[in-house]
């Protein structure tokens, strides 16, 4: 993140792939590059901090035309998603465009289901619609009381059905979001190759001499108190890219890019991928 020392004055007028090489770190042996004790909002933050210090120059100084020839070289471009139909299931033809533009899948479920058999209902998120979806928890397969939307409408208003519930489940899987605007938060997380890994140091000290075991560790992994003997003594978040500096700032370029003057989202919050 962003030092004491790396005030606006100093950062002024520094193209974007000089100043992620200076933060960032190589990855040994690959292609990679990682930046360390980073999560995916403070590395948004500090695009944010370089972009107020040279607003004045943007869209000129995210990288030189050299390394724009070479971002195009490695086919650099934003996380968009385009399929040819639902990626949910073949079947599902009908589609709609949605407020944000995206073109999503609305195909249909509806059932009619014992009461007795729904045992429960959770939200969960959905990584085809990028979105949180009801989901409910029924002992048995609702197949056999699949119905039509015809049938469905027909039936809500009878008093027969005081025993029975129904269930309407809409796809919503996104089909294509090439007409959406990509927040900056959303890329990153889409673009990240660590997982969101932790890297934990251990220390053990004798004789006045440290000594130093550093692990990473998955999402989600409990890390031990030690280890080896080894007490830990710090955790950092890691953030990592399938490619160097000039690559990271022409994606951070194209993100720029979607509306003039820069106006495209940097937080996923209030957008729908908001979620993510």
């Amino acid at each position: 993140m962003l030092s004491s020392a790396d005030t606006p004055e100093r950062i002024r007028e520094m193209y974007l792939s000089d100043y992620l090489a200076e933060i960032g770190t190589p990855e040994i042996g690959g292609n990679g590059f990682y930046f360390n004790n980073h999560e995916v909002n403070s590395f948004v933050r500090d695009i944010e901090r370089w972009s107020l210090a040279n607003i004045e120059y943007l869209p000129d100084l995210f990288l030189r035309q050299s390394e724009e020839t070479d971002a195009l070289k490695m086919r650099v471009q934003l996380p968009n998603i385009d399929y040819s139909g639902c990626p949910r299931e073949d079947s599902h033809k009908d589609i709609r465009v949605d407020e944000y533009g995206r073109v999503v899948c609305s195909h249909c479920n509806h059932y009619i289901v014992p009461t007795e058999q729904i045992l429960g209902r959770s939200e969960e998120y959905d990584k085809l619609s990028a979105k949180k979806r009801v989901v409910y928890k029924i002992d048995e397969s609702p197949s056999e009381f699949s119905l039509s939307t015809e049938v469905y409408k027909s039936l809500i208003s009878k008093a027969s059905m005081a025993e029975k519930s129904m269930i309407s489940e809409r796809c919503d899987a996104i089909i294509s979001d090439l007409g959406a605007r990509l927040p900056l938060e959303y890329i990153v997380r889409k673009v990240n190759t660590s997982g969101n890994k932790i890297k934990a140091t251990f220390r053990s000290k004798e004789n006045g001499v440290s000594d130093y075991i550093t692990l990473e560790y998955g999402a989600g992994k409990e890390i031990p108190p030690s280890i080896a003997g080894h007490n830990l003594s710090g955790k950092q978040e890691i953030l990592s890219f399938p490619y160097g500096p000039k690559h990271i700032a022409k994606l951070v370029k194209l993100w720029y890019m979607q509306e003039p003057e820069g106006s495209a989202p940097a937080y996923s919050q209030g957008t729908p991928y908001g979620s993510t």
